[in-house]
């Protein structure tokens, strides 16, 4: 929903371009797409899997008509962390908008929006903050708020309205972009969740990935049949492992791994990659990924 405001917000204009990674979600990736009926170029770029060229690739990717660089702070696809300061600074050097989906970084480590100083920044409250479905939040620079005209307009949204005199007027600040009633049981939630990765701390999590993540990378390495896609460079890498199997159809593979050993992961079919993403949780264990292991080595045979 945050991605779909943007979208609509900008006003952009026939011929122009908005750059993406071939790594996005959905999410992510069809609200720019469905600006193509009003004449925007969707230019899908490949990246480095490594995290190595990164911002070299996305650099050398900007044209004359580059309006926008809508890219993710975490690849859904391998859990690639990206350096999301760098190419919003790359954006504002050439004058383009910079969007970050973090939804799968928000709660998995801390995020200084400051720092990182992108024009918009979204990101889900479900994933791992364990919030709500339905929650989200939208970041917006204050630079810009003032711009943008909403794609949805109600009462919230509005500082001033008057039927009579047929005006109105825009807040100044993002509740600009909330038109209607709020849900403010899931807004709970969300407050919720982010109370409760508060009281844990990001310390914890963070130790508790680089332990997950690190049994689990030395049980696949141990495991024939399978190829490992996701980073093993401790500053790229997050809570995400995605794997392909080498000689089995990867769709088929992971329904084998619910059904017969109750492990639940995600299939990726995103650009082709025809793997299967785990998410090491706050709350998983090593008992849990010895049990997934044993189940993908058996499955790879």
């Amino acid at each position: 929903e945050g991605i779909n405001m943007i979208a609509h917000s900008l006003q952009l204009k026939e011929g122009d371009e908005v750059i993406i990674s071939k790594h996005e979600h959905v999410g992510g990736s069809a609200p720019w797409y469905a600006l193509r009926g009003e004449g925007v170029t969707i230019k899908s770029i490949e990246l480095d899997l490594s995290g190595k060229n990164n911002l070299q690739i996305i650099d050398e990717s900007i044209s004359s008509r580059t309006k926008v660089i809508s890219i993710s702070h975490v690849l859904c696809t391998t859990g690639l962390r990206l350096p999301v300061d760098e190419i919003a600074a790359l954006c504002r050097r050439k004058n383009i908008f910079s969007c970050i989906d973090g939804a799968q970084a928000l709660g998995m480590f801390p995020i200084d929006l400051e720092e990182i100083n992108a024009d918009f920044y979204v990101a889900s409250g479900h994933k791992w903050l364990y919030g709500p479905k339905g929650t989200g939040i939208l970041y917006i620079s204050k630079d810009l708020i003032h711009d943008l005209i909403p794609p949805f307009t109600g009462a919230h949204s509005l500082r001033t309205f008057d039927l009579d005199d047929e005006t109105l007027d825009y807040r100044e600040t993002a509740e600009r972009f909330e038109a209607g009633t709020q849900n403010t049981s899931h807004l709970l939630g969300l407050g919720s969740a982010v109370d409760f990765i508060q009281r844990v701390g990001f310390g914890k999590i963070e130790n508790h990935r680089k332990e997950l993540y690190d049994y689990m990378l030395k049980r696949l390495d141990k495991i024939k049949g399978i190829s490992i896609l996701s980073s093993r460079n401790m500053s790229t890498s997050t809570s995400i492992i995605t794997f392909r199997p080498d000689h089995k159809d990867y769709q088929e593979f992971n329904k084998q791994l619910r059904k017969e050993f109750r492990c639940r992961c995600r299939a990726v079919h995103e650009n082709n990659l025809n793997a299967i993403r785990v998410s090491l949780a706050l709350y998983n264990s090593k008992e849990e990924i010895e049990k997934l292991t044993e189940g993908i080595e058996e499955l790879a045979k």
